[in-house]
C-alpha cells in the first residue's frame, strides 16, 4: 500500500532536488534594496553579510577576493558552517560591474570579477579562510543553499528597454489558469503576468549571460514617492520622528512635527535623489542648534514643533 500522499499520487518526492532562486532586485538608490534584504534574514533569523560588488577582486588579486565574502558570512554564522551554509548574501552595486562601454583594461576587470562570483553562486563547495586576519587557514563551504541576493540602480536601463521596444519583436505572453473549488461548479481565474525587465536587457546592459543565467528572479523596485518617505519618517517602528524625539527627550526636551512638515520633509528629501537616506539628512539639518544646545540643560522643559514655514 503507498505510504504516503505522494506515492499514493503516484509521485515520489523524495527524488525531487529543491534547489535555490537567486534573485537580481533593480532599482533607484535608496528605494530599500538593502533593507528588504535585511528584513528577510531577520524574519528567517538566518546570517547575512552586505557586499559592495566595486571592492571585489578576481582570485590571487590584491583586495577581496570573492572567497573572502563566504568567510565574512562563515564570520557572521559565529564559524557554525552549517548556519553559514543557509545564510544570505547581498551584493550591492552589482551593475558597477557591466562592462558596456568600458576601455579594455576595465572590462577585462568586471568580466573577472563576474566570473569569480560564478562559482560560488551557481552552488559548490568552496575553500575560504575562516578568518580575514589568518588566511592560510581554510574551511569548505557548500554554497549550493546560500541565498545571493544582488543589487543595483543600473542607470540607462530604461534607455535600453525602449531601444528594445523599438527594434525587437515582443516575447509571447505566458500566463496560468488558477482553478478555484466554488462548488458545485469549478471556476478558472485567469492570471497573466509580463515584466519588461528581462535578462537580454540586462546582457545588453553589459553583465555576462552566464551571471545573469544564475539569477533567475529578476524584480524591479519602483521609487519611492511622497507618501512613501512619509510613512518611512513617520509610521514605522524605528522611524526617525521616534529616534529624535527619544534622543531629545534624554535632555528634557519635548518635540513633535506637524503632518505638513513631514510631507514637506519627504519632497525635499526626494529632490536630492537619495531615496530614504535623504531623511537623515534633513533632520540632521533641522535639529542640530537644538540637539548641540538641549545637554547643557538650557532647553530642558521645552516643546518644540517642526512645522512648515509658508
Amino acid at each position: 500500500m503507498p505510504k504516503n500522499d505522494s506515492e499514493r499520487n503516484g509521485r515520489n518526492l523524495d527524488n525531487i532536488i529543491f534547489r535555490k532562486s537567486n534573485i537580481l532586485m533593480v532599482g533607484p538608490s535608496g528605494c530599500g534594496k538593502t533593507l528588504l534584504a535585511e528584513t528577510l534574514a531577520g524574519l528567517l533569523k538566518l546570517p547575512m553579510v552586505t557586499v559592495d560588488a566595486t571592492s571585489l577582486t578576481e582570485s590571487g588579486y590584491s583586495g577581496n577576493c570573492v572567497e573572502t565574502i563566504l568567510t565574512r558570512l562563515y564570520q557572521q554564522a559565529g564559524e557554525r558552517k552549517a548556519l553559514a551554509e543557509r545564510g544570505i548574501i547581498f551584493v550591492d552595486e552589482i551593475d558597477k560591474l557591466a562592462c558596456r562601454g568600458l576601455n579594455q583594461q576595465r572590462e577585462a576587470y568586471c568580466r573577472g570579477v563576474q566570473q569569480g562570483l560564478l562559482k560560488i553562486i551557481e552552488g559548490g563547495k568552496i575553500s575560504a579562510p575562516v578568518s580575514l586576519e589568518s588566511k592560510n587557514r581554510r574551511t569548505v563551504i557548500d554554497t549550493k543553499n546560500i541565498l545571493f541576493i544582488c543589487g543595483g540602480a543600473f542607470a540607462g536601463l530604461d534607455e535600453l528597454e525602449e531601444e528594445e521596444e523599438g527594434f525587437y519583436e515582443p516575447p509571447r505572453r505566458i500566463g496560468f489558469t488558477a482553478e478555484i473549488d466554488a462548488p458545485p461548479a469549478r471556476r478558472t481565474e485567469a492570471v497573466h503576468s509580463r515584466s519588461r525587465l528581462s535578462p537580454d536587457i540586462l546582457v545588453r546592459y553589459g553583465l555576462t549571460q552566464e551571471f545573469v543565467g544564475r539569477l533567475p528572479v529578476l524584480i524591479r523596485l519602483d521609487p519611492l514617492g511622497v507618501e512613501d518617505m512619509v510613512r518611512i519618517i513617520s509610521q514605522t517602528d524605528s522611524c526617525l520622528v521616534k529616534e529624535y524625539q527619544q534622543l531629545l527627550a534624554r535632555d528634557g526636551v519635548k518635540l513633535r512635527f506637524s503632518p505638513a512638515a513631514l510631507r514637506a520633509m519627504a519632497e525635499q528629501a526626494l529632490k536630492r535623489n537619495v531615496g530614504a537616506r535623504g531623511l537623515r539628512a534633513m533632520m540632521e539639518e533641522l535639529l542640530t542648534d537644538i540637539m548641540f544646545e538641549a545637554p547643557d540643560g538650557d532647553r530642558k522643559g521645552k516643546k518644540y514643533t517642526v512645522r512648515e514655514i509658508p
